[in-house]
This record gives structure tokens, C-alpha cells and sequence, in this order.
């Protein structure tokens, strides 16, 4: 039986980009691989620029001995529920909110990352691998202080952006939210020059969480083809889904295949 999949999108077309857009989610939690317990949560907000939008939200870095994982708190709060749900035979609202879009897994013996960028739904999430970045800071003294902690000063470039850090001494982590890392100390701040991406530490604390990789049928590749594959679903997102949903797709605001969302990546090469 052929299943056709209804799209329903409230838009606003201005200059052929959507101001409404599609969210990225997470896939079933019930099963995973463990693969260290986090001894230190993290907790960033987030502020990205898309479009003429600012997007906020919440990412948390777990650090243990073996791995630091990034990770989306309210998305995971929001699957545990729809789990719950499910397994109840119940239907469950899906997630409509917008995120930063990429969890990180940082081995830190081999400091090899393997990066999950969660692709609009429903389609698979993308996985690939690369060498933890290596950022060449420049660091300066700062008298500021977040969470009560002194930090310091740091700039770098990193992949078409430039960044100014700040790191704390007090927590010596050569770690910070995303593939941010490389200073003697923990990244408590970080934002690009052009106010496109920020990150800021909101809390931390000690914890035994564990650090899951979700066994979720992941679509694995290379990092550059996944930025291109990335960039097409932003810029042809109906083609997007009628490729995923093998054409059984109806759109209610027409079929106009000349719309976009915006596309900001944190990478811009």
C-alpha cells in the first residue's frame, strides 16, 4: 500500500523564501549504544541568525572520560514523551519548533568526532566522521566573568567564520559547545563576528547522565557531501521531500517548486 504524505505549511512567501520551515527531530530513543557516563553537563543557549530570523535555543555538552557529546535537551525531552506515546498507541503532535541542527561525539583518546546532522523530517538523519578541527587561537587577558567563573580571551577563524572565546582556567577541558575546543580551559562563549552564531553557558554542573548513540538508521557519509546534500533541502525543500517520501507528497500551499528556506550554515566551507 502506497502511503501519500500530507504537508501542511502556514507561509509567508517574500522573495521566494518561506518564513515558516520544516523541523529537524529526533527518531526513537528505545534503543542505543552507551558509550561512556558524563560526569559534567554543560548547558549552551543558542542564538542563530536565518534569514531575517533569530532562532533560539538550547544545546548541552556532557563530558566524560572516554567522550563529550553535544546534544539537543528539549528534543530529547520532546521524544522521550512522543515515545511514551507511541507506545501507548496514541498519536503524538510533532515537533515544530526550529534547532540548532548537529549533535557532536567526540572520542577524546583518538580525538576523532563523529558528527549527526538531523535532517528535515522525516527523513534519515546524517552521519559522518572527521579529526576533532584544530583551531589556531590567539589568546588575550579579559577581567569578564559568566557563571562566576574568570575567563579569558581567545579569537580564531575556523571554516569561513571568525570567533572571539571566552574559556575559563577554573574548569581545565580543552572543550567547548559543538567542535569548538583547543584552549587550556573550558569555552564558556563563542560567537561569530558577523552575530550569526552565538553560544553561552546558562549552567553547569556535575552529573551522572549517560552518553548514548542513538541506533537510529543514520544515512553515512563525508562531510562535504553532507554540506551539499544539506544546502539542497534548504534551497529545493519540496524536491527534498518528494525524493524521501518517494513522491507521495501533497503540498497545500500549491506546487510551486521555486521556494526555499533560508540557509545560514555555521560552516561556510
Amino acid at each position: 500500500m502506497k502511503i501519500r504524505v500530507a504537508i501542511f505549511l502556514l507561509v509567508c512567501l517574500s522573495s521566494n523564501m518561506l518564513v515558516a520551515q520544516w523541523a529537524t527531530s529526533y527518531n526513537n530513543l528505545n534503543s542505543s549504544q552507551i558509550l561512556d557516563t558524563a560526569s559534567l553537563e554543560v548547558r549552551y543557549a543558542v542564538e542563530m541568525k536565518w534569514g531575517r530570523r533569530i532562532i533560539k535555543d538550547t544545546i548541552s555538552l556532557l563530558i566524560g572520560k572516554k567522550y563529550a557529546q553535544t546534544y539537543n535537551p528539549r528534543l530529547k525531552g520532546v521524544q522521550i514523551q512522543r515515545d511514551s506515546l507511541f507506545a501507548q498507541g496514541l498519536n503524538a503532535p510533532s515537533v515544530k519548533f526550529l534547532t540548532f541542527p548537529e549533535d557532536t561525539y567526540l572520542e577524546l583518546s583518538k580525538q576523532k568526532l563523529t558528527c549527526v546532522y538531523r535532517c528535515f523530517a522525516p527523513g534519515k538523519p546524517m552521519q559522518y566522521t572527521e579529526m576533532q578541527p584544530h583551531l589556531d587561537w590567539t589568546i588575550a587577558n579579559s577581567d569578564m566573568k559568566i557563571l562566576s567563573y574568570p575567563c579569558s580571551q581567545a579569537s580564531t577563524t575556523f571554516r569561513g567564520r571568525s570567533y572571539k572565546a571566552l574559556f575559563t582556567l577554573d574548569i581545565p577541558q580543552s572543550l567547548g559547545p559543538w567542535k569548538f575546543g583547543g584552549l587550556p580551559g573550558l569555552i564558556l562563549s563563542v560567537k561569530d563576528n558577523m552575530g550569526d552564531y552565538k553560544f553561552q553557558a546558562i549552567s553547569i554542573k556535575h552529573c551522572r547522565e549517560l552518553i548514548h548513540l542513538w541506533n537510529w538508521e543514520y544515512h553515512k557519509s563525508n562531510r562535504s557531501s553532507v554540506r551539499r546534500f544539506v544546502e539542497r533541502m534548504h534551497k529545493m525543500p519540496k524536491t527534498y521531500m518528494r525524493t524521501i517520501t518517494g513522491g507521495h507528497v501533497i503540498f497545500r500551499d500549491g506546487d510551486d517548486d521555486n521556494i526555499s528556506f533560508p540557509y545560514n550554515p555555521i560552516e561556510l566551507e
